[in-house]
């Protein structure tokens, strides 16, 4: 027994001596509105299905079909949120949007206007009708008539409408200017695109994990105020993924949380970044960030 004890404190003092920076956090190094807190899906407690201009979701669909046979219930009425965080509380309407990091390949001006094309249509497509009340240029030019128009009608009353863009934020890619799948006569939402994405890091073996790039989620949220001003950014899903059978005692998951958690320390503490970084709650072991200029 005791020399169990032993290799178990030693596995443990390994532990923390590959990863020493897993410990250095505290909640008193955080600003006072620094908040930590939980979230969970609309669907599971917002109810109000068919008000207010709600149409059905997905998840409407298949819990009226009967939820594959597999539960009863669905989502019409739920925790009746709706309901009461809109007569006590006055809720803020936004748009949750899945991110990527985007770098060029190359410094060539075809991989930087590519990253620049990916970029509008990844993000553009829904924030530019949000804040400009139309989509990119270059997504009209490139689907032309397969992109529906904006009536003016239509454009003054999406323009303006969010309180707040919400973000989920993984992965990073490179990418490569492809303009060869423009003339391509089965054309798609990819190939009017134009580009080629690429993983980073790349030449890498093969893991399941997600690589940490602190760097580049800090890009997309400079690249969001750069163009889309001071409206306010709250990170909504960021995470490792880990086998679903794996052991609570997983290292990837903490070195992981502990790298973006303490960049957003890191970037709060410094005086040279642009812009400011107001709160971060924590959603299981997923940091969520309000990240507002």
């Amino acid at each position: 027994m005791r020399l169990m004890l032993k290799v178990f404190a030693l596995i443990q003092l390994l532990l923390v001596a590959l990863l020493p920076a897993a410990h250095t956090l505290h909640r008193n190094e955080f600003p006072p509105d620094f908040v930590f807190g939980a979230s969970t899906s609309a669907y599971q407690v917002e109810g109000a299905a068919n008000e207010d201009g709600r149409k059905p979701s997905i998840w409407d669909t298949f819990a009226h079909a009967g939820n594959g046979n597999m539960y009863e219930g669905d989502g019409d009425v739920a925790c009746d949120q709706y309901h009461k965080y809109k007569d006590m509380q006055h809720g803020f309407i936004g748009f949750n949007l899945l991110t990527f990091g985007l770098i060029p390949q190359s410094n060539t001006s075809e991989d930087i206007s590519a990253t620049k094309r990916a970029q509008d249509f990844f993000v553009g497509w829904f924030l530019n009708p949000f804040t400009f009340g139309d989509y990119p240029d270059i997504m009209k030019k490139n689907a032309g008539l397969r992109l529906p128009s904006f009536t003016q009608k239509e454009s003054n009353l999406v323009k303006g409408s969010i309180d707040f863009i919400g973000i989920n934020f993984y992965y990073t890619h490179y990418v490569k200017n492809s303009p060869g799948s423009l003339g391509m006569e089965d054309t798609s939402y990819t190939a009017d695109m134009g580009v080629e994405l690429l993983s980073f890091p790349q030449n890498e073996t093969f893991t399941s994990e997600i690589p940490i790039t602190t760097w580049s989620l800090q890009g997309v949220l400079d690249s969001l105020k750069n163009a889309y001003g001071n409206v306010p950014i709250y990170i909504h899903e960021n995470g490792q993924n880990t086998p679903r059978n794996s052991s609570l005692d997983d290292w990837p998951r903490v070195k992981y949380l502990q790298a973006y958690v303490g960049s957003m320390l890191d970037a709060l503490r410094n005086p040279m970044v642009t812009t400011e970084i107001e709160k971060i709650p924590m959603l299981s072991q997923t940091p969520l960030v309000h990240y507002a200029a």
